[in-house]
């Protein structure tokens, strides 16, 4: 309707090197480098449709409460990235993630920047 407001929570390209799994499944950075829009990108988009872009901010998001919650959480594969992984860069990634886990402080939180866009239905 007039005078809409649309939020849009997601992680964007600008984003994705600060994802903690990434450094685990470089493939799935690839993948998502390509399949994921910049902000810009959306604004763009948005303009085009009668939407005024009004603000964006990062929220730092915790996605588990440790690193080996986190690769728990991954082993699911509940996140669709994994679904252009091959079982072998999958298997390969969350072997990576269980030798870092032995090096890293465990009780430490895992956070992730997300981004929210605000846009307005002119």
């Amino acid at each position: 309707r007039k005078d809409g407001l649309i939020f849009i929570r997601n992680s964007f390209k600008h984003n994705l090197p600060d994802v903690c799994y990434y450094k685990y499944f470089p493939k799935a950075f690839e993948v998502d480098m390509k399949r994921l829009p910049s902000t810009e990108q959306l604004v763009d988009i948005f303009s085009k449709h009668s939407f005024s872009f009004e603000a964006a901010t990062t929220l730092q998001q915790l996605m588990d409460n440790s690193f080996t919650d986190h690769i728990e959480r991954i082993r699911k594969k509940a996140l669709s990235t994994f679904e252009f992984l091959t079982e072998e860069e999958f298997e390969q990634g969350i072997k990576r993630m269980e030798e870092a886990s032995h090096k890293i402080d465990n009780s430490l939180p895992v956070y992730e920047n997300i981004d929210l866009l605000v846009f307005r239905h002119i």
